[in-house]
């Protein structure tokens, strides 16, 4: 069962390809514009905070479809409401531009994710994940200061 982690920065994860267009020890080098792999090649295509960072994201979405299996899963991440923080720090996208990007799909869910701290709990998995949630309502950290958007779709 072939899984890809795409832009996996310093995050790899075992039993993927993990990659990246920066130099990362351990990540093979791919950029999602242009995948170096075959059609119909991964069951699962991790994204998490990356189409913000390319210069045409429904190519690289275009990419993603064709490097999935049909039933395959793509999940990821995209920012709404982000502070700029990076030289390639391009696109901020809405639940309807994600839907017209997303069209190729079979089955789109997105999901609205709202605070600093509930955005870092996407990287923190299940467990810790409601702890961040909680941490923004106690604290208040005004709701649209950070806002992501998860995305699971299946081909």
């Amino acid at each position: 069962m072939p899984k890809l982690n795409i832009g996996c920065g310093r995050d790899l994860l075992d039993g993927y390809t993990n990659a990246d267009v920066c130099p990362v020890e351990g990540a093979e080098y791919a950029n999602v514009m242009d995948l170096p792999y075959p059609k119909n090649h991964f069951d699962e295509v991790l994204c998490y905070s990356v189409l913000e960072h390319v210069e045409d994201p429904f190519k690289a979405v275009s990419e993603l479809y064709r490097v999935l299996k049909k039933g395959g899963i793509v999940k990821g991440s995209t920012p709404l409401y982000h502070p700029y923080h990076s030289k390639h720090d391009y696109w901020r996208f809405t639940h309807q531009g994600l839907e017209l990007m997303f069209k190729e799909f079979s089955k789109i869910k997105i999901t609205r994710l709202d605070g600093n701290f509930a955005v870092m709990g996407i990287f923190s998995g299940p467990i810790l994940r409601p702890v961040f949630e909680k941490l923004d309502k106690i604290k208040k950290v005004g709701n649209r200061s950070t806002t992501t958007l998860l995305f699971e779709l299946v081909k």
